[in-house]
């Protein structure tokens, strides 16, 4: 067999193994009704033509051929069918290979049969006609109308009442493209058409669901891995304990829905509205909420870890306990947000607004917080070891208690703000202004406070041990009982409060 019949054999294939699957998934699930002459004629038109290109194989030409009586009905058409095709495809994909059998050979009660070879010609024989593309892509079209009929019945069934229409997408003029492996790449694109009904643990993988409205539909425990939501209206849908892993919902309505515990991991719900929406210990592990919209969203224990949630809107949102360990927060707007308890290792807040908010116990260390708006943010007893606060506005702010051991505040705005016994053990503070600031009792030890503006500020009971306060301006500061044993006070402008007694030690 030369190269150009094994091309003609191989573009013959891919319509065969269809046809095969089709006839042998009916035959399994006996659903005959309507097949049998489709799959007879099927059949006959492929065989004819493989016939065209083996014609001295008797095999092919005679053994596989059809022989249906006129009274034959359904079941006994699909079953020849079933039977010829069977055959038919494994003795060509062993005759496509460079080592498959010669021509004429088959098998027959388990002994090897050669048919004679047949006669040399006197001319070179006419190379057989290449098989006509347009009537396989007939037969293709025909064969898809089939099988996505059959396809969704079945879905009908699956899916408790939901009126579902299906459109698949295939090119059916490239049959070398037809296979198992680009087929489960594919979309199955479903329109759900009617307004009632349940799709609770529904199999929903890689379906494309786009632009539709699915408000308030029960999607409940369903399968939506890797499906497309694309724009679609999915508010104050039911979708606890749902598996959406790397779906998409760019742009999405997903305002009051709930997707409580939901695995959420991957997804990429970029632009996504999700105000009042339930989050609650939903899996957003590596998400994409880039300029999402959560404001008033319950995100009380969720996993956001590495989650990217720049210039996300999350106004009022709940974080309690949420893990945002490495998360993208930049240029987020986070008034009065609640973060408390929640771990924030590691994670970017560059320019975030979080006047307001509420990070009380919450877990920074590592926290990049630069030019941060904090005015009036609660970071009682938080954990802000080695934090990056660089320039960021905390006028005002609550550290009361709070563990800023190593944490960078250079040139932060501290105006006002309460560091009652924080940690600031080798804190760099210098060029900060802290006029006013409260620092009763706090641990400033080996802080670098040089040029700091401590006028008015309380610094009694404070451990400023071995601190450099070179050029810091501590005009009308109280002290009382505050350490400075050790420390560097070049330049330092400290005309203390007339009332403060027993100043230094």
């Amino acid at each position: 067999m030369n190269d150009e019949e094994r091309r003609a054999l191989r573009q013959l294939m891919p319509p065969l193994k269809t046809l095969a699957n089709m006839v042998e998934r009916a035959y399994e699930s006996e659903t005959f009704n309507g097949t049998g002459n489709m799959a007879v004629k099927s059949y006959r038109n492929l065989h004819g033509r493989v016939a065209a290109l083996l014609p001295e194989d008797t095999y092919v030409t005679e053994a596989l051929a059809l022989d249906i009586g006129d009274e034959a009905d359904d079941v006994q058409k699909v079953a020849q069918v079933h039977l010829a095709a069977s055959q038919l495809v494994p003795y060509l994909e062993g005759l496509i290979r460079p080592d498959g059998p010669r021509i004429g050979v088959f098998m027959e009660h388990g002994e090897h049969h050669h048919a004679p070879p047949p006669p040399r010609p006197p001319h070179p024989p006419v190379p057989p006609e290449a098989p006509d593309m347009e009537e396989l892509k007939d037969l293709g079209r025909e064969l898809r109308d089939r099988i996505l009929m059959s396809t969704r019945d079945i879905l009908k069934r699956t899916l408790s009442g939901i009126d579902v229409d299906m459109d698949i997408d295939l090119d059916m003029g490239d049959w070398g493209r037809w296979n198992s492996r680009e087929k489960s790449k594919r979309k199955r694109k479903i329109v759900i058409t009617s307004p009632e009904g349940t799709l609770e643990d529904a199999d929903l993988e890689g379906v494309n669901l786009s632009g539709q409205d699915l408000s308030g539909k029960d999607f409940r425990s369903a399968n939506l891995e890797g499906a497309r939501l694309n724009q679609a209206r999915l508010s104050g849908a039911r979708l606890q304990d749902a598996n959406l892993q790397e779906a998409e919902l760019v742009g999405a309505d997903l305002s009051a829905a709930n997707l409580q515990d939901a695995n959420l991991q991957d997804a990429v719900m970029n632009q996504a509205n999700l105000q009042a929406a339930n989050l609650q210990d939903a899996n957003l592990q590596e998400a994409e909420l880039v300029g999402c919209d959560l404001s008033g969203t319950n995100l009380q224990g969720a996993n956001l870890q590495e989650a990217s949630l720049n210039q996300a809107v999350l106004h009022g949102a709940n974080l309690h306990d949420a893990n945002l360990q490495e998360a993208q927060l930049v240029e987020c707007q986070m008034e009065g947000v609640n973060l408390s308890g929640a771990n924030l290792e590691e994670a970017s807040l560059v320019q975030a607004n979080l006047q307001g908010a509420n990070f009380n116990d919450a877990v920074l260390h590592e926290a990049d917080l630069t030019h941060a708006m904090m005015q009036g943010a609660n970071f009682n007893g938080a954990e802000l070891e080695d934090a990056t606060l660089t320039g960021a506005n905390m006028q005002g702010t609550n550290f009361n208690d709070a563990n800023l051991e190593d944490a960078d505040l250079t040139e932060g705005n501290l105006q006002g703000a309460n560091l009652n016994g924080a940690n600031l053990h080798d804190a760099k503070l210098n060029q900060a202004n802290m006029e006013g600031a409260n620092l009763r009792d706090a641990n400033l030890r080996d802080a670098d406070l040089s040029d700091v503006n401590l006028a008015w500020g309380d610094l009694r009971g404070a451990n400023l041990r071995d601190a450099k306060l070179r050029n810091v301006n501590m005009t009308e500061a109280k002290v009382g009982d505050t350490s400075i044993r050790d420390a560097d006070l070049t330049g330092a402008t400290y005309r203390m409060a007339a009332n403060t007694n027993k100043a230094w030690t």
